[in-house]
């Protein structure tokens, strides 16, 4: 407070001298002033010490002094020359400064009889050491003055120096507790070693400061400043001590030399004569664009019976440091009654966004099958293990909350549980890692309460190709800002697309299963599509063309059923007890005689692409030796790791990395006819 206090004033008197400065100066007549300035200053000084030094035989295992603060003052002569006027000037000082070290430190290292309750108890004890150190500073700088109209100038510089009074130490121990203890001398406070600081030596400081150097008198100055000194290696050979001080002062100074006049500066020169007016000709009008067709071929979308395994990720995951329900897992479901896993999407986010209602809808058709919510951190989110200790109950209880309240599920059914990590954690080195380990597992005695979503027999319409190639034709295109081009099946867009400048000749457009879906049934076997071309020009107009084009339907001769592979936890290949489960159901039901299986494994983006590759391929052939184990006689028509080549989830989502450390296992089996 002090401190804050001395600065106040010092700012304070620099507005008050630079006005009465100002009013001072009543020559006109500029002038080029003397060359070098000698001057004294003071001031007081803040000092910080920084040390390692033990407090007992020169070993840290009794304890070591580290911090302490304490106030000096400081005075020396000042010497500056103008190196370039009214910017730059070399500065010298010769400095007296006090450096006082007041350092303390509380040890507990012995245990004594406390002759009140007769029980041995710590003996704390105050060590205290005390310097005064006052130093001899030759301190080499320049002064830098930024704006010449205004006499606020930063320092930068150099101090060296050696404490050539106030070498001596005093160190003293004092009991703390227990009260009634006394040293061996009959003193609860006494003096443990004095003397000179052994191996003290130069001190070494860099310094920065501001100040501001105010004409009160004809060639007398008054200079206000700031300065902070950084100490530079330890003051002392035998351990590290490092000094840091502020210091605020004022200084007076006196301008030798003797004052010359400013010449005048030399006439203007005359003014040019006018340029000669220049009239421009008329900008060309570019010309338009030319639109002249766009078309393509027609569009194959194969219709396939298909039945679809979609796993439940038994994890719900948190923000850093909280608790709350993400807003993606709260999915309102307008009548509870009517909620049937049929109606869920056919798609693995959306359907795993909805686990927490799934959930719900079956415990309540089981009332006697319980929930186990392990809530979990990741180690490190807060400081101490009682604090994530109380998060990962608050993940927990989160979780619960949800259940109880949109679901009316009774405490009775959720059983709660804390880990600092989970059981089976991803690698804390990633940020990645620490993101996935801050979560909630879901985990329950019945394995059909997180069993997954079964959607069978649904119609899949896939487009054959998966990109849609559009042929452009035009003139002109340098005139062209922007473009659009636009599918549509009966008024309603089914693909959108769009870039600056000119479209190129051949234009793809991708287009997935969920956009095809979408008509899929609407449309006929022989149906029309209708493409559109906008080009917006650099003047703002558009021009258009549009085509129309068939989309063909076929029907698959395969019935396909899918099935993904996740919870593979982090950097594993080994198939889970629950993925075992799920193959031995999915082979039973999807695999015939006539079957053709496929598998394919996949990592997410983490680690390196030839880790990733061998890693995927590892999780193929895991489950390839477990389905031949359930189905000797099965035809796997390939097995092949695709590492993070293909990544169809968001991988800056925990649950999307996860859902893209899969295998996936597809069946086609002919349909009888």
């Amino acid at each position: 407070m002090k401190l804050l206090y001395s600065v106040a004033i010092l700012f304070n008197f620099i507005c008050i001298s630079h006005g009465y400065a100002q009013d001072a100066q009543t020559d006109s007549i500029p002038k080029l002033r003397g060359e070098y300035f000698i001057g004294v200053i003071g001031g007081y000084s803040k000092v910080w010490n920084s040390t390692s030094l033990p407090v007992l035989f020169n070993s840290n295992d009794c304890g070591v002094f580290s911090k302490g603060q304490s106030s000096g003052c400081f005075a020396g002569v000042t010497f500056d020359y103008k190196l370039l006027p009214d910017f730059i000037e070399v500065s010298a000082r010769l400095v007296l400064s006090s450096r006082p070290a007041s350092l303390s430190t509380e040890t507990s290292f012995y245990q004594v009889l406390d002759l009140q309750t007769s029980q041995y108890v710590p003996l704390v004890q105050n060590n205290e050491y005390t310097a005064q150190l006052q130093y001899i500073l030759l301190d080499i700088g320049a002064k830098i003055y930024p704006v010449e109209e205004i006499p606020v100038y930063a320092r930068v510089g150099f101090s060296a120096g050696n404490a050539l009074i106030g070498k001596d130490y005093t160190q003293t121990e004092a009991i703390v507790s227990p009260s009634g203890v006394l040293f061996p001398d009959g003193t609860r406070k006494h003096t443990l070693f004095a003397g000179e600081i052994p191996g003290l030596g130069t001190a070494y400081s860099a310094i920065g400061g501001i100040g501001a150097n105010f004409e009160m008198q004809p060639n007398i100055f008054i200079c206000p400043e700031i300065s902070f000194q950084y100490g530079i290696g330890s003051i002392v050979s035998t351990s590290e001590w490092n000094v840091n001080v502020l210091n605020i002062g004022l200084g007076l100074r006196y301008e030798f030399g003797e004052e010359k006049p400013i010449p005048p500066p030399p006439p203007p020169p005359p003014p040019p004569p006018p340029p000669p007016a220049v009239v421009e000709a008329p900008k060309p009008i570019p010309p338009q664009v030319v639109l002249q067709s766009v078309s393509t071929v027609p569009l194959e979308v194969q219709e396939t019976v298909v039945t679809q395994t979609f796993p439940l990720l038994p994890y719900i995951f948190f923000d850093s440091a909280s608790a709350v329900l993400r807003d993606r897992y709260i999915v309102t479901i307008a009548d509870k009654n009517a909620f049937s896993e049929s109606t869920l999407p056919k798609e693995t986010l959306p359907t795993y966004y909805t686990m927490l209602n799934l959930l719900g809808k079956r415990l309540i058709a089981n009332s006697k099958q319980k929930i186990i919510i392990t809530g979990t951190t990741d180690g490190k989110e807060l400081s101490s293990s009682s604090q994530r200790t109380s998060l990962a109950k608050e993940r927990a209880q989160a979780v619960a909350v949800y259940m109880n309240k949109s679901w009316g599920i009774p405490k009775e059914q959720l059983v709660l549980q804390t880990r600092d990590l989970p059981e089976l954690p991803s690698n804390q080195k990633l940020k990645e890692g620490d993101e996935e380990n801050r979560r909630a597992e879901l985990s329950s005695d019945d394995a059909f309460m997180l069993s997954p979503v079964v959607h069978s027999k649904f119609l899949e319409f896939a487009p054959v190709q998966n990109k849609q190639v559009f042929a452009v034709s035009m003139l002109h295109p340098e005139n062209a800002a922007s473009w659009n081009i636009s599918m549509s099946y009966k008024g309603a867009i089914l693909k959108q697309q769009r870039g600056d400048g000119a479209p190129p000749a051949s234009l793809p457009v991708e287009i997935s299963n969920d956009e095809t879906s979408k008509i899929g049934k609407e449309i006929n076997e022989t149906d029309s599509l209708n493409g559109k071309m906008s080009i917006t020009q650099k003047d703002g107009s558009t021009v258009t063309a549009e085509c129309w084009f068939p989309i063909i339907k076929s029907r698959n001769q395969f019935e396909v059923s899918r099935l993904s592979l996740i919870v593979f936890d982090f950097d594993r290949s080994d198939i889970s007890d629950q993925n075992k489960e799920m193959m031995k159901k999915f082979v039973n039901e999807a695999m015939q005689p006539t079957s053709v299986s496929s598998i394919s494994g996949s990592t997410d983006k983490l680690g390196e692409a030839e880790h990733n590759q061998q890693l995927s391929t590892a999780r193929a052939e895991s489950v390839k030796e477990f389905l031949l184990s359930l189905k000797p006689t099965a035809n796997i028509s390939s097995v092949k790791g695709l590492g993070a080549s293909s990544l169809p989830y968001d991988n800056g989502l925990a649950e999307g990395r996860y859902y893209c450390r899969t295998v996936s296992l597809e069946v086609k089996t002919p349909i009888k006819k």
